[in-house]
């Protein structure tokens, strides 16, 4: 199983795509859903995050028999009507010992793919969806990819004014005639507009649940996302069990900082706080 979570990944959750607006028919009127609502495209280049990931390998026992952490600074380097490229410079602290990696940069479609390619959904009806205890109309979107070895099927329930849009999404992984599920994976806004403080404001959040399942193992994921900053995620809690039910795995992640440049929607600036050690953005124009 990659245990690997890149601070990148909720991103998928978030599209840029074009949509049916009525009907399920492939030559149905299409709308596009605006990048102000993506957690990168909304920004400009130069916008950037940084996150903090604590990392545990648990034996038979639970103990932990390993120990990492992870910092990863993630800048948007560009952005256009199909995707946008992060460029990732990653640090890794091993038993005392620190490792910088090669940065590198990503190119990722709107889809979250990274293989250039992008979704076509189309909408298949409308559902009221309970967050937190608040009823959201949303869209019911779907989208069918196959090749020779798989068959991927992805459902979205798409709101276009709550953040953070997509509130629900699920993705089945199948054999190429759908008889065999190899992989589940299931996102779901749990409550919406809760209260998180970032540097020395209060901004908006959502929690979000991650299950992904495997043959052999699961993956459970609380996530805090924010549209105010770059990527979107400013927290998260996981862990990775095996067939047992038995914890392998377990991380923690925070925001440590970050910085834009002038967002989409609506303009905003960068201005440090004392000692430099965090920022806080502002509306321009805001008292």
């Amino acid at each position: 199983m990659n245990h690997t979570r890149s601070p990148i990944g909720w991103l998928a959750t978030l599209l840029v795509v074009c949509l049916p607006v009525a009907g399920s028919g492939a030559d149905a009127p299409s709308i596009t859903i605006p990048r102000q609502q993506h957690a990168w495209a909304r920004f400009e280049p130069g916008a950037w995050s940084k996150v903090r990931k604590w990392l545990e390998e648990l034996d038979e026992s639970g103990n932990v028999k390993s120990a990492s952490v992870t910092e990863t600074k993630t800048t948007l380097v560009s952005v256009d009507d199909t995707g946008y490229t992060v460029q990732m410079d990653v640090t890794v602290e091993v038993a005392g010992k620190r490792f910088v990696a090669q940065p590198r940069q990503v190119r990722i479609g709107y889809d979250g793919a990274t293989d250039g390619g992008q979704a076509t959904y189309r909408k298949t009806g409308e559902t009221n969806l309970d967050v937190g205890g608040k009823s959201v109309r949303c869209a019911i979107l779907e989208n069918v990819r196959k090749d020779d070895e798989s068959r991927i099927v992805t459902t979205l329930n798409y709101s276009d004014s709550v953040s953070p849009f997509v509130l629900r999404r699920e993705t089945i992984v199948t054999n190429a005639d759908g008889s065999q599920v190899a992989e589940r994976t299931n996102v779901e806004a749990l409550a919406i507009e809760m209260p998180q403080r970032i540097s020395a404001e209060v901004q908006p959040g959502t929690y979000m649940r991650t299950v992904r399942k495997l043959s052999n193992a699961s993956t459970l994921t609380i996530e805090v996302v924010c549209l105010d900053v770059p990527g979107g995620v400013v927290a998260h809690s996981s862990k990775d069990t095996d067939a047992s039910g038995k914890v392998v795995r377990r991380s923690t992640l925070e925001l440590v900082d970050y910085g834009i440049g002038a967002a989409a929607e609506p303009p905003r600036r960068v201005y440090f706080l004392p000692h430099g050690r965090s920022r806080r953005t502002q509306n321009v124009g805001r008292p």
